[in-house]
């Protein structure tokens, strides 16, 4: 009865798995261990049953959970597949891109070969406004021909008014005739948008990229000693011409995570807590590098006390919320909190995570130093909002960090499997 009543309660609390074949193994254990019974005495039965129905349950979930069941897990997919593709709910949705999205890489610019002139002038930027990206997408490689050594640093830049500005930097590179593909130094990747455009700086006369005359519009700006950063501006620049240039940047949909990625710190516990409360904090600097799908939130906190997370974004200077998880009731006594999201979020290569703490003295615990991080004051906002300007910022290390999984299939997995453990776990503490 105990048997019964532990499994029809599992069924219940774990309705992810809707697949026969796993509802047959629950069923084969239970009439193994049903035969066995007769033949026993009740103690001894009792025992053993709570023995067996741990390890073939509660055990065989939780290695799900880590990822090392070969012999549930399959069905748990099949089921957690069905239940995405419609059968208990909505599939995961992608974020939507600006503009057309890059399904497969491309090459923007010119054929890489070898033309007759390079430029005489050192210290310039090269603005290849006609280089246009027709899709956004994630930069992964340069590729240039140069006539000699000497640096290099490569931009994606944007017009808008008549305003020519940087929008990344990617460099500098030490360039060789003998190389023409750089892959990206870029971390996170550099994300583009359609109708931007590639740009350069030459640090050496007589070494840069070669070309031919006619082709493409160009414009350069100098004298510049040192290669400029993002978010420099030219209303103006100081010439134009149409050369073909052997460079082209290769673009193409965001990395995917080939596998498990934990961004943010170390979660222990820290000297010191905020103060304030109604605070959105941003970590700019904990970036996603690649594609994937949130699994869990960990967090240290110094007392009960609300907290929601977010996924954020940062583009011509202004903050915004991508998606929003939660919120949760954190304690002092628990580090792992699985995402409430259903489907999962999806991030992409450059998204940061960010959180609202509710009450003042309880949030996540931190040192001074570290990695930078903005606030904002203000309740718990919604997907959407944004902010061209922030109320503070400094560098700390907070016990905050995220996991991402490549599929959105393995993300639920995870969660319902590790829920499921701990159900069980929680039935027979109580026997």
């Amino acid at each position: 009865m105990k048997l019964l009543l532990a499994t029809v309660c599992l069924l219940l609390l774990t309705s992810v798995v809707v697949e026969a074949a796993f509802f047959k193994t629950i069923a084969g254990v239970a009439k193994a261990i049903g035969g066995q019974q007769q033949q026993q005495q009740p103690q001894q039965q009792d025992k053993e049953l709570e023995d067996k129905v741990k390890k073939v349950l509660a055990d065989d979930l939780q290695h799900i959970a880590d990822g090392t069941d070969n012999v549930l897990q399959p069905l748990f997919e099949k089921a957690v597949q069905h239940v995405t593709k419609g059968g208990n709910g909505p599939a995961p949705a992608a974020a939507a891109p600006a503009g057309p999205a890059c399904t497969k890489s491309e090459s923007v610019g010119n054929e890489v070969k070898d033309r007759p002139t390079v430029d005489s002038w050192a210290n310039q930027v090269f603005l290849y406004e006609s280089k246009k990206f027709a899709c956004s997408g994630f930069i992964t490689s340069w590729n240039v021909k140069v006539r000699d050594n000497g640096p290099l640093t490569f931009y994606v830049m944007k017009t808008q008014n008549g305003v020519r500005s940087i929008v990344a930097k990617d460099g500098p590179f030490d360039v060789t005739p003998g190389t023409t593909s750089y892959p990206t130094k870029a971390n996170p990747p550099i994300k583009v948008e359609a109708g931007q455009y590639i740009a350069w700086w030459q640090g050496r006369a007589f070494s840069g990229v070669l070309w031919d005359n006619g082709g493409f519009e160009i414009h350069w700006k100098v004298p510049l000693p040192s290669p400029p950063e993002a978010g420099t501006t030219w209303p103006k620049v100081d010439g134009s011409t149409q050369r073909t240039y052997s460079i082209s940047a290769e673009v193409g949909p965001s990395p995917l995570c080939g596998k498990n990625m934990n961004v943010g710190n170390e979660v222990k516990e820290r000297g010191l807590v905020d103060s304030s409360p109604n605070n959105v904090f941003m970590y700019e600097s904990k970036t996603f590098t690649c594609s994937g799908y949130i699994s869990n939130w960990d967090v240290k906190v110094k007392a009960n006390g609300p907290i929601t997370f977010f996924v954020m974004k940062t583009e011509n200077g202004v903050r915004s919320i991508v998606a929003k998880d939660g919120p949760f009731d954190t304690t002092p006594d628990k580090q792992k909190y699985w995402s409430k999201a259903n489907p999962p979020i999806k991030v992409e290569a450059g998204q940061y995570i960010a959180w609202w703490q509710g009450n003042a003295f309880t949030g996540v615990l931190w040192d001074n130093g570290g990695s930078t991080l903005s606030w904002k004051w203000q309740g718990v906002p919604d997907v959407g909002s944004s902010w061209p300007k922030i109320d503070g910022t400094t560098d700390r290390t907070y016990s905050i960090s995220v996991e991402v999984l490549p599929s959105s299939v393995t993300a639920l997995l995870q969660r319902y499997a590790a829920q499921a453990a701990e159900a069980v776990r929680n039935i027979f503490s109580r026997w």
